[in-house]
């Protein structure tokens, strides 16, 4: 199974993957978080980073992703 330390590790390693994004300059996209669903420790810390970054999420749309429908967001300065 997957412990703690994986867990803890994974969450670092996905930090400082999204910090290298947003140094880059990348377009960040966010889908939301499913109906019925809560936010995760992942997605809480991305928008942690994020938001501290001076990050704020702007409505882009309706996208379909696998038949389902998901609103569409841009972190955007």
């Amino acid at each position: 199974g997957t412990s703690i330390g994986d867990l803890d590790q994974w969450e670092m390693n996905n930090v400082r993957w999204l910090k290298e994004q947003i140094a880059s300059g990348r377009r960040l996209f966010d889908i939301g978080i499913p109906k019925g669903e809560e936010a995760g420790r992942f997605i809480t810390a991305e928008r942690r980073v994020l938001r501290e970054a001076g990050f704020r999420m702007e409505r882009r749309g309706p996208i379909q992703v696998d038949g389902e429908w998901y609103q569409l967001f841009e972190w955007v300065r």
